[in-house]
């Protein structure tokens, strides 16, 4: 395993959206109704996600192993993560830990007075952002049939 991280390209859309609908595939959808699954599918689209990259509102990072994506990190508005995800076959080896310490440095290089950064994990990933620092701020909601907890960490 060789891993390496860079900013995430709009040309890599592609490749990244199909490990995350694998990834959400086997581990979130199986906890929404249709309509969530429609709905986090229509933003996780590629030509979707593209766009947000090519946008001043959103920046993301990779994780790849050689030319396989192994993670992504999408954040929106310099202070909220829209996505993360990374390929089962790389969990627990600290790519979500290293995604988010370098989309933490970005959003601070980007906005040096911010103070939290927020995240709407699906039920799934809370643990994953528990460990990341994160702590829930309010109860499980759901909104267009996607479920989800608030959670925010300080920087």
């Amino acid at each position: 395993m060789n891993l390496t991280y860079s900013m995430a390209l709009s040309q890599d859309s592609q490749t990244i959206c199909a490990m995350i609908g694998k990834v959400f595939g086997e581990f979130v959808a199986p906890g929404y109704e249709q309509k969530g699954v429609d709905t986090f599918l229509d933003y996780a689209e590629a030509s979707a996600m593209a766009k947000r990259l090519e946008s001043d509102s959103h920046f993301g990072f990779t994780s790849k192993d050689e030319n396989r994506i192994a993670g992504y990190i999408e954040v929106r508005g310099n202070e909220h993560i829209s996505l993360m995800f990374v390929d089962k076959e790389y969990h627990i080896k600290g790519i979500c830990r290293e995604l988010f310490g370098l989309a933490k440095s970005e959003c601070l290089i980007r906005n040096p007075e911010l103070k939290q950064i927020s995240v709407n994990s699906s039920p799934y990933a809370v643990t994953v952002y528990e460990r990341l620092g994160f702590s829930a701020i309010d109860v499980e909601q759901e909104k267009n049939g996607i479920r989800f907890v608030p959670m925010s960490v300080n920087v």
